[in-house]
């Protein structure tokens, strides 16, 4: 579906809630709420970071670094 044509779906439906009553439009608006909250809920867990930025240390990068950290500690 191209813009144009979800622009005009959304209008049509903006012209249906407009034909509500107010008990409505509030029932409606609760259902969207909710179903946006559920939504935007994400569980991270941090076993999902295991492993990240493996590639970011090799062998010489670590003996790099912790060279240069025990020179700064003179």
């Amino acid at each position: 579906m191209n813009i144009m044509a979800l622009v005009i779906e959304r209008n049509k439906i903006f012209r249906e809630v407009d034909t509500l009553n107010r008990v409505d439009k509030l029932y409606l608006l609760s259902h969207l709420a909710k179903t946006l909250a559920k939504s935007e809920v994400k569980k991270y867990s941090l076993t999902n970071l295991k492993g990240l930025g493996k590639g970011l240390w090799t062998k010489d990068g670590i003996d790099n670094f912790i060279s240069k950290e025990r020179e700064s500690w003179d």
